[in-house]
Formats: structure tokens, C-alpha cells, sequence
């Protein structure tokens, strides 16, 4: 009379709860690869071509070149009246060197630089820019 079987488990409940966290994974990962492809190209989008800004890089390796030659050397700046003579010292191999590879096409004698070149004194360690040799 009372021989009722109870019914066998729905295994459908169980199947929809996997798919849906299933979907709920491949949605996460599906954001977190655009999130980081976004900030992949805003970085990317930030960064100067090679070669693009000649100038204000070898402006910037000189100087960096200059001040590291000087505190390696306690405190002594390398020889040289100008950028140039002093970019001979800074490229041998005496004194820890070379601090400075190459020769020098954007470095102007007088100061004020021509707007796309840059001048180094030499006395205080001061690099100064032309208008259109800066980043």
C-alpha cells in the first residue's frame, strides 16, 4: 500500500550547475585576456618607436654618461672643455670606462643649442636642450 519508490535523482540539476560554472569560467578568462590585451596596448601606445627622438636620446645617454663617470671617479669630472672632448674620455676604457658609445651628431657648440640640438657645460654638468630635441 504505501510501496511508493521515491524517484531516482534528477542528474539534470547537477548538469546545469556545472555548465553554468563552466560559463561563468570561460566568461572570467574571457575578460581577464581583454583586460590585459587593453592594457598591453595603452602601454604599448606610450612607448617612443626606435629611432623616433635621436636627439633627446643621445642627449640623455651623454648626461647619464657624465654624471656616472663623475661618481665613479669620486666626484671628478672627466677631461674636456666641451661635449666633445669629453666624450673621448668618457668612451676609453681608462677610468671604468666607456660610460659613452659613439660619436656625438646632435651636440652644438653654443649655448643656446640650436633648436635640434643640445648643449653639455661641461663645468656645472648642466645639459640643456633645443626646443625640438626633447621628449
Amino acid at each position: 500500500m504505501w510501496n511508493h519508490t521515491p524517484p531516482a535523482p534528477d542528474r539534470s540539476d547537477r548538469i546545469g550547475l556545472a555548465e553554468r560554472v563552466a560559463a561563468s569560467v570561460r566568461w572570467l578568462f574571457l575578460f581577464g585576456m581583454l583586460t590585459l590585451v587593453g592594457v598591453f596596448l595603452v602601454t604599448a601606445a606610450d612607448l617612443p618607436s626606435p629611432g623616433s627622438k635621436p636627439c633627446p636620446t643621445e642627449a640623455q645617454n651623454f648626461d647619464v654618461a657624465w654624471h656616472t663617470y663623475k661618481s665613479v671617479n669620486h666626484g671628478k669630472p672627466p677631461l674636456g672643455a666641451n661635449a666633445v672632448t669629453a666624450a673621448a674620455a668618457l668612451s676609453s676604457r681608462k677610468s671604468g670606462g666607456p660610460y659613452f658609445i659613439g660619436p656625438l651628431h646632435y651636440n652644438d657648440s653654443k649655448n643656446p643649442p640650436a633648436p635640434s640640438k643640445w648643449y653639455f657645460d661641461t663645468a656645472t654638468g648642466t645639459l640643456i636642450e633645443g626646443r625640438s630635441c626633447r621628449y
